[in-house]
């Protein structure tokens, strides 16, 4: 079995695990295995702990190693926007914060100004050429309120979750993170893929991880010769996997929502615009309600009404449940988005029509927002999108424009196999090297 690689995305809900051969994903091989839950113990909280998954993903791992033998290498991606700061020797400072961690998002400018300085715009209330990446639990917000916490003499290494379970199962070899991870931290200038510059006495306090624009090596197993390569964005991966190209857009909506589309060059844009690979970027729009939004109201709505409405609702509802025209705003926040809907004044059936009218809306103005003149098909991926007739039908209805559902129903760990060509090109490249170094070694002794 040593003819595979090993694939892994770290999920919100589920660690998926699976095979490649020759660039190729063997969906059979696919196997979920359940995140350990998120810790809330209190407002806005939203964090990951960190031992737990560790031991996930390496019992994971060797699992496979013990049933299929060794791996030629390990490919990551996972879900992006989730930190932690430990010390040089692994020793963790937090656990790992979510993305949707928000007991951030009351930090005053003065906090801002004081750990970014000039970097730090309290006009547009985010830093300078980061992409546009802000939302509530931005990591950007979180760091500069740890470091307010944190003693000056005191230094801590920041990863995100991805690049922090690499160089954890790597040995700690080497701090590293790929660009297109990094962006999500809104921690980036995108325009240099430097880093943004902290205030001068903070400068020996944060030690960020070294950002690669390839697929890289970062380490091996300990005792194993088994490579481990930097950790890439779900996103990108996601989108590599489902067929983005030019002229297609992608709407992804599984446990969360985005959209995206190619561009070559960084355009001026109120949207999110981050690295993707081969130095090209995406313009996106993230954090669109989707299958949690979508969870969260079947349980709420059945508690409050006594029905037993189940995804079978969504998946088999066919006509367009509001007439009311398009609203110009999107609302993010998942509380307030689930807050317009006051289940215990309104009958079930009202209170379901206004939420399917507005999630179909809310995907459609995301679109709308990307500017499709240059597209000419989109493509559905993630489970929701992929069985969500509504909403293939709406997009086709309302944007004029072709719509096509992926036919993969893993496009992240079909993006990782995709990349897989290009990492096995990188051992190829390190194996010749250690080759050519024996030579020389040998010749001069």
């Amino acid at each position: 079995m040593n003819a595979y690689s090993l694939l892994l995305d770290i999920g919100g809900t589920d660690l998926k695990i699976a095979f490649a051969k020759d660039g190729i994903l063997v969906e059979e091989s696919v196997t979920r295995l359940k995140m350990p839950n998120l810790i809330t113990n209190r407002p806005g909280e939203a964090k990951l702990e960190s031992g737990k998954l560790l031991k996930l993903v390496n019992t994971a791992i060797a699992n496979f190693i013990k049933e299929f033998g060794e791996p030629q290498r390990i490919l990551i991606s996972g879900q992006m926007g989730s930190w932690i700061l430990t010390d040089k020797d692994g020793q963790r400072f937090t656990e790992i914060i979510s993305w949707q961690d928000t007991s951030y998002f009351l930090t005053e400018d003065k906090i801002f100004l004081e750990v970014y300085g000039k970097q730090y715009c309290p006009v547009t209330k985010n830093l300078k050429d980061n992409g546009g990446e802000d939302w509530p639990g931005a990591p950007w917000r979180g760091l500069a309120l740890e470091c307010q916490n944190h003693p000056v003499e005191k230094t801590f290494l920041f990863h995100t979750l991805t690049s922090w379970v690499v160089w954890e199962i790597t040995g700690r070899m080497n701090h590293v993170i790929h660009e297109t991870d990094a962006a999500a931290s809104g921690l980036l200038n995108i325009k240099n893929k430097k880093w943004i510059e902290f205030s001068p006495y903070l400068d020996k306090m944060v030690v960020m991880p070294n950002v690669l624009m390839k697929m890289e090596l970062a380490g091996y197993i300990p005792e194993s010769s088994i490579p481990v390569f930097v950790a890439v964005g779900d996103q990108q991966t996601s989108l590599l996997g489902a067929g983005l190209a030019r002229d297609i857009a992608i709407l992804n909506a599984g446990t969360g929502g985005q959209v995206a589309k190619l561009v070559s060059t960084i355009p001026q844009t109120p949207n999110k615009v981050r690295p993707y690979f081969g130095g090209q970027y995406i313009e996106t729009i993230t954090h669109i309600p989707s299958g949690r939004f979508i969870a969260k109201f079947l349980t709420q709505a059945n508690e409050l009404h006594g029905t037993n409405l189940d995804w079978k609702w969504l998946w088999t509802e066919s006509r367009d449940p509001s007439p009311k025209p398009i609203s110009p705003k999107i609302d993010w926040d998942y509380d307030t988005f689930l807050e317009n809907y006051i289940y215990d004044q309104k009958k079930i059936s009202e209170a379901r029509d206004l939420f399917l009218s507005d999630l179909l809306n809310n995907f459609i103005i995301a679109l709308m927002k990307l500017n499709l003149n240059d597209i000419e098909r989109i493509i559905l991926a993630g489970g929701v999108a992929q069985k969500w007739k509504l909403l293939q039908y709406e997009i086709h209805n309302k944007l004029e424009i072709d719509v096509e559902v992926s036919t993969s129903a893993e496009t992240t760990l079909n993006g990782l196999a995709m990349l897989d060509s290009r990492a096995a090109k990188v051992v190829g490249e390190q194996s010749s090297l250690k080759k050519l170094i024996k030579i020389i070694k040998e010749e001069n002794t």
